[in-house]
This record gives C-alpha cells, structure tokens and sequence, in this order.
C-alpha cells in the first residue's frame, strides 16, 4: 500500500513538472526582425499558438494569430502552423526552447525550410 501511494506521489509530481515544462514557450516573444512581438498561450485544446500583440510596419496586425496548432511532444513543440502575412499563406511550423529566453522557429513548405530565433 505504502509502494502504491508513493507512486501515485511521483507520478503526479511528474505530470505537474511535465506540464510546467512545455509552458514555458508561454508569454511575450519578439520575432529576429524586432518588429513583432506575439503573445503565445496554451489554448483549450491543449496546443499552443501565437497571436501578435504589437507591430511595426508590417502586412500583420495586433490580433492576427501568428502560429496554431504547436503540440508539445519530447521537449519541442511540433505539428503547428506558421502564418506568413507577406505571402498570405500558412506553412509547418516547429519551435525549440534553446533556453528560456531564446525561441527556435522552423517553416517549412515542401522542401525549404528556415529557422529563426525569437527573444523574451
């Protein structure tokens, strides 16, 4: 009985640090080019997505969702959706935290890709 409750124990401490973990892409992020910032958030779903929130003479504009769909998987964020708003389109998208305030975001569309870093 003891081995049992222990268990349950670690496996919640496991699931809660678990879950702390993939929110850290949460908050304000600044794209390479600083004249976006996008606000990310966990949404009902339980994937993440980024929505601008200040903009500096570009096609996009506060509100516009930037990244859907990016599910936390092995330590990276995957199967998301990139929204490029100078070719109006959305592409793949992938993201890495190489470190709390440093964000990798990959797009791709059929066999290019490019990867940029956004800062908190």
């Amino acid at each position: 009985m003891k081995i049992a409750m222990l268990a349950l124990i670690l496996g919640l401490f496991s699931a809660h640090a678990f879950s702390q973990s993939a929110d850290k892409i949460n908050g304000e992020w600044t794209n390479d080019q600083h004249d976006k910032k996008i606000l990310f958030h966990k949404t009902n779903d339980g994937t993440y997505e980024g929505e601008i929130i200040w903009t500096k003479g570009t096609k996009a504009k506060p509100g516009d969702t930037i990244i859907k769909g990016l599910k936390f998987r092995d330590n990276k964020y995957t199967d998301g959706q990139l929204f490029l708003p100078a070719r109006g389109e959305w592409v793949k998208c992938s993201a890495v935290l190489k470190n709390e305030n440093t964000l990798e975001i990959t797009g791709s569309k059929s066999m290019f890709s490019k990867t940029v870093t956004w800062t908190k």
